[in-house]
């Protein structure tokens, strides 16, 4: 008991000594120093999550004293484990847990034990004390192990997060181990076949009631089980032990708050767990009582009469950090945000305040100002329209009509509300059209971004009859970079101007 509280000692000391040299080198400005690097990353201190509540569920290989004891065959062991955790992370990736669990061992063995005990003494039988020798034989006798524990583990914790959506997570510590009962069973259909033999007489005994015969392997004889059905013992209390303890596994992320681990674990025990003193011996007059709190291990001529834990196996569980903020969309919820956004889009056009730009509109080039003129074919203006026409070149000059690649959604940069400005000067004036140009860049085949630049124009022309422009004012028509008029208006072929809706303004 002194060597586990030594070692006990020992860890908090260290535990104790790392978290006071972290705050001494951890001022008021390197916290900062650290918080505006991790803030790059889009993790600043305001985002850490100091606290976590882990909670394990895992199956290991186990060790037990079956397989050190020769009449013990076809032996094995399991263990299961139940652990909760809270642990304080000073940092990002560094924390101290304590927590609580429960496990228990589960052995199987068959035992085939046959022998003789020399010079036994039956007081109940022999009356003037004759000594005689008893044999005994069991084959294929299976016994059951049971040893539940509560443990008490104390873990540095490292967790690491290589993106998003997994990372690492490695604990190293120790634990008291602390067994709450342990206990053999039988069967209850095995039996063990007993006889004497005295050596005054030279004499034989078997088949003789409450001494000499067959026995049952009582199943509920709890740690101590003897060959009569009403033998029942107490528990055994085994020792406690102090074990080394460590995990590692991968954390998968379920939400800001949660992460899915998985991993492997291990744990050796320093201290022999079997009781200080044997209580029964493992056979005698009241049969065989199994390897619990008995001399099984001295009665075969074991010599490691000691019993110290040994865990392999695998856990599963989740790492809550219940202080964590939900600033972060979920996958889930970006997709849905963003399937709105676009629906909205291909509903309406995307309208972009204050930024002006001079945009170009090409004007009808069989327009004239001078009202003297007579020549065929040509449209005559009167100062109204003039004035009309100058305003509505200069309304559709600061306004841009832009389309993502391959989109026919349109971006619109509206400078003081131009675009309704357009449609009031064009239900004014009947005798004015707009002539929606559509374009697109020179990649892609010329069906396809004919297509394209016909739905672009389209898209436009409905935004403004939507608007309330009669329909006959609006017109279409399509440009490919294969077209001498696409070249002429816009002679780079890649600039974003080649994804656009270009206006002429036509007077009928």
């Amino acid at each position: 008991m002194k060597k586990s509280l030594i070692i006990i000692s020992l860890i908090f000391a260290l535990f104790a000594t790392s978290f006071a040299q972290e705050v001494k080198d951890e001022p008021t400005g390197a916290k900062t120093t650290e918080a505006t690097a991790d803030n790059k990353d889009g993790n600043n201190e305001d985002q850490i999550c100091h606290h976590r509540i882990n909670m394990h569920l895992g199956g290991a290989w186990s060790n037990n004293i079956y397989h050190r004891i020769p009449v013990f065959t076809e032996n094995y062991s399991l263990s299961a484990i139940f652990d909760f955790q809270y642990a304080y992370f000073f940092n990002q990736h560094w924390g101290l847990g304590l927590g609580v669990s429960l496990s228990n061992i589960y052995g199987k063995a068959s035992i085939d034990a046959s022998g003789v005990i020399p010079q036994y003494e039956d007081q109940e039988f022999n009356n003037d004390q004759t000594l005689y020798d008893l044999y005994y034989a069991g084959n294929g006798i299976k016994e059951k192990q049971s040893v539940m524990a509560l443990e008490i583990p104390l873990q540095a914790q490292f967790e690491w997060k290589f993106n998003q959506k997994i990372g690492i997570y490695a604990a190293l510590g120790l634990k008291a181990y602390i067994p709450l009962y342990a206990k053999n069973r039988g069967n209850g259909t095995d039996v063990i076949e007993t006889s004497g033999y005295e050596d005054f007489t030279h004499a034989y005994y078997h088949d003789m009631a409450n001494h000499f015969g067959e026995y049952a392997y009582s199943k509920d004889g709890g740690p101590n089980i003897g060959m009569a059905s009403n033998k029942v013992d107490k528990n055994q209390r085994m020792r406690a032990s102090v074990d080394l303890i460590a995990d590692f596994g991968a954390l998968f992320t379920m939400s800001p708050k949660a992460d899915f681990y998985l991993g492997a674990y291990c744990g050796v025990g320093f201290l022999n767990i079997l009781p200080k003193e044997n209580y029964t011996s493992f056979l005698d007059e009241n049969g065989i009582h199994g390897s619990l709190g008995s001399d099984a291990l001295q009665h075969f001529d074991v010599k490691r009469d000691k019993w110290r834990t040994v865990n392999v196996g695998l856990k599963i569980g989740v790492h809550i950090k219940p202080c964590a903020h939900l600033n972060r969309e979920s996958m889930k919820d970006l997709k849905r945000r963003y399937m709105n956004e676009m629906m909205k889009k291909n509903q309406e056009p995307i309208i972009v305040k204050n930024q002006e730009y001079v945009y170009i509109v090409p004007v009808c080039d069989d327009l004239v100002d001078d009202e003297e003129d007579d020549t065929p074919g040509t449209k005559k203006l009167t100062p109204k329209d003039k004035a009309a026409l100058k305003e509505l070149a200069d309304v559709l000059s600061k306004t841009k009509i832009l389309f993502d690649l391959d989109k026919d959604i349109p971006k619109i940069a509206d400078y003081n509300d131009n675009i309704n400005r357009t449609v009031e000067i064009m239900k004014a004036n009947p005798s004015f059209g707009l002539q929606i140009e559509g374009y697109t860049c020179d990649l892609g085949s010329e069906q396809h971004n004919r297509d394209l630049a016909q739905r672009r124009a389209e898209k436009v022309r409905q935004m403004f009859i939507d608007k309330g422009v009669p329909a006959n004012q609006i017109s279409t028509v399509t440009y490919t970079v294969n077209d001498p008029q696409n070249k002429q208006n816009i002679p780079d072929a890649r600039r974003e101007e080649h994804r656009a809706a270009i206006f002429r303004i036509l007077v009928n």
